[in-house]
């Protein structure tokens, strides 16, 4: 059996040593560390849950944060999706996903890889794999 941290962990390592971190204006964290305000492209990997059994499976969510950008039309300026940078990252996240190891851990993705808006002036790119692992 394992501890969420030492599963949190693993991920952790692995997206610090995969493209996605090189490809980041920012850096990755572990869930609750990413500085507050942070304008920069952050990846952050969150423990989500986990069941206890012979074969313990559960969820990790990582998520890459990805400041909108400007948009003025008719004399009026907002804020939007930073399109181009939200389908890289999408990208990154699917090669890193499909280069996992094989291990004693099985991850599959529990949902499509998607951005999603966020605070304001922010969206994240989430990717949600799912993990079973045999503790016997």
């Amino acid at each position: 059996m394992r501890t969420g941290a030492e599963i949190e962990q693993l991920l952790y390592q692995m997206v610090n040593t995969s493209p996605i971190k090189d490809l980041i204006t920012g850096k990755v964290y572990l869930a609750g560390l990413r500085p507050l305000n942070s304008k920069l492209e952050d990846t952050v990997v969150i423990f989500q849950t986990s069941l206890a059994e012979q074969f313990q499976v559960g969820s990790v969510n990582i998520n890459t944060y990805i400041p909108d950008v400007p948009f003025t039309q008719n004399g009026a300026t907002t804020f939007i999706k930073n399109f181009q940078r939200s389908a890289l990252i999408e990208r990154a996240c699917q090669d890193f996903f499909n280069a996992l190891p094989v291990s004693e851990y099985r991850f599959e993705l529990q949902a499509g890889i998607q951005t999603m808006p966020y605070e304001a002036n922010q969206h994240f790119v989430n990717m949600r794999i799912k993990f079973n692992y045999t503790t016997f």
